[in-house]
């Protein structure tokens, strides 16, 4: 069973560069799940960090919906 993390980036447009990634532990049962919220929290977090800041910064944000293989373990026999 697949299920996926949502991973964020901030990220400088000025240098390229971006952190090295927040997860806000926030964990889908599908790709589609976990895209749609991946760009509502982005936009959020773009809202939080203010219309100032984005621009001295020239900010933007990146997701991506990570897989995680869930491996559950076989019963034991009795």
């Amino acid at each position: 069973m697949t299920k996926f993390i949502l991973v964020l980036y901030v990220c400088s447009m000025l240098t390229g560069q971006c952190d090295s990634g927040r997860i806000p532990g926030l964990e889908f049962g599908s790709h589609y799940d976990c895209a749609i919220v991946g760009y509502e929290t982005s936009l959020a977090a773009m809202k939080d960090m203010g219309k100032e800041t984005i621009n001295e910064n020239m900010l933007a944000v990146k997701f991506e919906c990570r897989p995680v293989t869930i491996i559950i373990p076989k019963k034991k026999p009795v």
